[in-house]
């Protein structure tokens, strides 16, 4: 059976007075019917500008989605998509949780308006129905006085609760693929946990597909099945939950394990963090892009581009240390 989405050869780059900046450099990403996917990276990797790119929300002139690109969404090519087709994509079929709920949100309208205005896009329901979605939709979502809850604007209400109602959004047409990009950036940790959850238990109950973009990998250890680990704007690990965290082959996913707190950890000493900067998108490296804070470099990673190189199944990681013979792979850590 084919993947509900597939993305090939993704390019996306923005123009700007200093330059053109590579932000997206030839990803192939694929997402399965009913799945849970991670796309890990630090901030700048390219992680919100693929999610974007998915609801074609690139515009030019600023933003560019390079030629060759494709974007299939069972089959159909979404860059190909005329207005009407893109509208019922977008918060129908397709749909999206940005990491500021409180930007994303109208301030002006009632939150139960927001979510009646998706409802009524899509589904053509009359007014009176849609309101009453709404309130049960947010009820959904663990709110306990949902109908005082949509009478409420965006700033009286708290972070979590404005990225509740951003999910009961994203859900309300029970869309096939949702995008959660950085849901749980801006809440606190007992917060994050809810969301999460909340994220959990829709996906199990509507069979959607979720690409969830996070910097932290301790994140997705509990939701995603499936990891794709992003630096510079290209793909530099994937796998399985599994590959990704007992079988890690790239350096820098073992330097963002390594920067996850543990409970073992002894307090006093020092958090792990990766040294150094990524490269500017404006002029890549030719080599590596992680070559500079890597500690296992070699000569062949400043000079050539390490292809992304399957080898276990689906697992695959783009490192010259890992692929060249006379190595022994890992070590870093």
């Amino acid at each position: 059976m084919s993947d509900l989405l597939e993305i090939r050869r993704l390019r996306v780059s923005y123009h700007t007075m200093a330059g053109e900046i590579q932000a997206v450099r030839g990803v192939d990403l694929s997402v399965g019917e009913n799945e849970v996917v991670a796309v890990v990276g630090e901030s700048g990797c390219g992680k919100s500008v693929t999610a974007r790119s998915i609801l074609r929300l690139v515009r030019r002139p600023a933003g560019d989605i390079k030629s060759g690109s494709e974007i299939l969404f069972r089959g159909e090519n979404v860059l190909s998509f005329d207005k009407k087709r893109l509208r019922r994509y977008r918060g129908g079929e397709c749909s999206i949780v940005f990491q500021d709920p409180l930007s994303a949100l109208n301030p002006t309208m009632r939150s139960g308006r927001q979510i009646e205005e998706n409802l009524r896009a899509h589904s053509g329901i009359s007014a009176a129905a849609a309101r009453a979605e709404a309130v049960e939709l947010l009820r959904r979502v663990g709110f306990d006085d949902p109908a005082r809850r949509a009478r409420q604007y965006p700033h009286e209400l708290s972070g979590g609760m404005r990225q509740r109602v951003m999910i009961a959004i994203a859900f309300s047409n029970r869309p096939s693929l949702l995008i959660a990009d950085e849901p749980t950036t801006a809440l606190d940790v007992t917060i994050q946990s809810r969301v999460l959850e909340l994220l959990r238990e829709l996906q199990v109950e509507t069979r959607a597909s979720i690409v969830l973009i996070t910097h932290d990998l301790g994140v997705v250890a509990g939701i995603a099945k499936r990891i794709y680990v992003m630096y510079a704007g290209r793909i530099v690990e994937s796998g399985s939950s599994e590959d990704i965290f007992y079988h890690t082959a790239h350096p820098y996913t073992k330097a963002l394990l390594a920067s996850v707190p543990r409970m073992t950890m002894q307090s006093k000493l020092p958090l792990p963090y990766i040294q150094g900067v990524p490269p500017e998108l404006i002029d890549p490296p030719s080599g590596c892009a992680f070559a500079e804070r890597c500690a296992l470099c070699m000569d062949i990673c400043r000079r050539e581009e390490p292809k992304l190189t399957e080898s276990n199944g689906r697992h695959s990681t783009a490192c010259w240390f890992e692929t060249l013979p006379g190595t022994d792979g890992g070590g870093l850590l």
